[in-house]
């Protein structure tokens, strides 16, 4: 039983906000904090472009795996290797494993597949959104990161932090907290004191 508290950052903030969702529907007192998190219709204009590249990905990361182990096979060895190989593909050999990195990038477009679909109802709560104020945006990009505060009907608090990238350091969970205006004090300072330097935050 509660009370429940929901942080959630990037995906983890959509995922965060339908938890949310259903535990007020049960009942449940809940408050939800998220970070840097996009409204799913700023992904779904390359929703249809992530099923298609998966594949092309994983067969990239194969073929570079093939060379890597073509370079140790002698030379005199390389025709039955690569006969071997071709063999395996045209009859879909399932001995041959996904690699380490198809399988996240699998994870990654189907987490991204998922979120691209999801429909963001109002939320009958309060929000509090952190987003990153540095952070730079393509001028053909239509910034949703403050979509999220029009949806909850109890109200929504606003904080930016002075960062334009991901952050890196796990969130500890805070104290128990006196009042709504104390933990978002005291999130915010959590965070600012989290924030690292990344390459490009990507939603």
């Amino acid at each position: 039983a509660g009370p429940y508290f929901i942080l959630g950052t990037c995906t983890g903030g959509v995922v965060g906000f339908e938890m949310a969702q259903r535990l007020r529907r049960a009942g449940e007192q809940v408050t939800l904090a998220i970070i840097e998190t996009w409204h799913p219709s700023s992904n779904r204009r390359s929703v249809l472009g992530v099923d298609r590249f998966w594949r092309l990905r994983q067969w990239q990361e194969r073929l570079r795996l093939f060379f890597t182990v073509l370079r140790e096979v002698p030379v005199t060895r390389w025709p039955a290797f690569v006969v071997g190989k071709l063999v395996s593909v045209l009859r879909g050999d399932p001995a041959q494993p996904d690699t380490e990195t198809a399988r996240s990038d699998r994870v990654r477009d189907a987490t991204m597949q998922a979120v691209a679909h999801y429909q963001a109802l109002p939320y009958p709560g309060r929000v509090l959104n952190v987003i990153a104020s540095h952070r730079k945006i393509d001028h053909n990009t239509s910034d949703t990161r403050r979509a999220w505060e029009a949806l909850a009907t109890g109200g929504a608090l606003f904080e930016q932090i002075p960062a334009d990238h991901r952050l890196r350091s796990p969130l500890k969970q805070p104290p128990a907290l006196r009042s709504e205006a104390e933990l978002k004090k005291h999130l915010v300072g959590l965070l600012r004191r989290n924030v690292s330097c990344e390459a490009n935050l990507s939603f």
